[in-house]
């Protein structure tokens, strides 16, 4: 159970973290477009982070819906009205 809840972990928080990164390797690519400068692979690396970490998602919903779930619990604890 405690290896599950780990990978949940992980590829949530990974997802979170690919966000600004997908954005970020978008508009390098779109920059390398309009420009010719050469960074259009890293801006496609970056975007394909968020690929991984989406299809990770997918693959393994059972446990990342778990994190979610325990994310949202420590959240209301901290932050809500559940003290």
């Amino acid at each position: 159970r405690k290896a599950s809840d780990m990978k949940g972990r992980i590829i949530l928080y990974g997802w979170v973290a690919s966000l600004p990164v997908m954005l970020i390797g978008l508009i390098l690519m779109a920059w390398a477009m309009e420009t010719g400068d050469p960074c259009f692979f890293a801006g496609l690396a970056m975007f394909m982070s968020f690929v991984v970490f989406s299809l990770l998602a997918i693959k393994y919903q059972k446990e990342v819906d778990e994190a979610v779930t325990e994310f949202d619990r420590w959240f209301d604890r901290t932050f809500g009205d559940e003290r």
